[in-house]
């Protein structure tokens, strides 16, 4: 969901929020302009609905590797997935345009990798901030 900033993104966010009801799981979470940690807006969707955020995979004084990253993003798909088997699940992330390069990549990976779950996600971008990186 793109447009500038003020023109109501977030409110048609609440709106669709108050037509789906209790129908599904519902969490939000912002990317912040001045504060940029990785998966920020997934850790606070997490704890709304109720999900334990999994462990960073310990990395014993090394680099992550890609193969951490993987483990790590694929324990997020599999408990969104485990959450969106008892009832739809709809993910809002705001201010997308703020993401860190952590939180992208996560987004990317869950495009494809729960693709097939009852979850939606959502992004707003303002698209007079910066660059959409949607």
């Amino acid at each position: 969901l793109e447009g500038e900033g003020g023109i109501g993104k977030t409110r048609l966010i609440e709106e669709f929020r108050r037509s789906v009801g209790s129908e599904a799981g519902f969490g939000i979470g912002y990317c912040l302009e001045y504060v940029r940690a990785p998966y920020l807006p997934f850790s606070e969707i997490f704890g709304q609905i109720g999900l334990q955020w999994p462990a960073t995979p310990a990395v014993n004084g090394r680099d992550a590797t890609a193969e951490d990253k993987l483990a790590h993003f694929s324990s997020i798909a599999a408990a969104l997935q485990k959450y969106a088997g008892r009832r739809p699940l709809i993910l809002v992330i705001e201010d997308v345009q703020w993401a860190d390069d952590a939180t992208i990549d996560l987004v990317q990976h869950l495009c494809h990798s729960v693709r097939n779950a009852r979850i939606q996600l959502l992004l707003t971008c303002r698209s007079d901030a910066l660059q959409c990186r949607t």
